[in-house]
């Protein structure tokens, strides 16, 4: 999958985990990261496939304010 694929994927996921799923955004943005990182899993040589800097980011961002409740 492109970046651009995977970054549809996440938001696209997470959008339906919060509105279908009644998550929080906070709860569906982490599951939707999760779902993607074992959908992407590793490489033939065993390292973990690296997700795009603009879904890392938003997780981050996610993290972060969920550690400032």
């Amino acid at each position: 999958m492109s970046d651009e694929q995977l970054i549809e994927r996440f938001n696209e996921r997470a959008a339906i985990m919060e509105f279908d799923g009644k998550q929080s955004r906070i709860d569906a943005e982490l599951a939707s990261y999760a779902e993607l990182r074992t959908l992407v899993g590793r490489t033939p040589s065993g390292r973990a496939v690296v997700l795009p800097v603009e879904i890392r980011r938003v997780v981050s961002e996610t993290v972060n304010k969920e550690l400032e409740r």
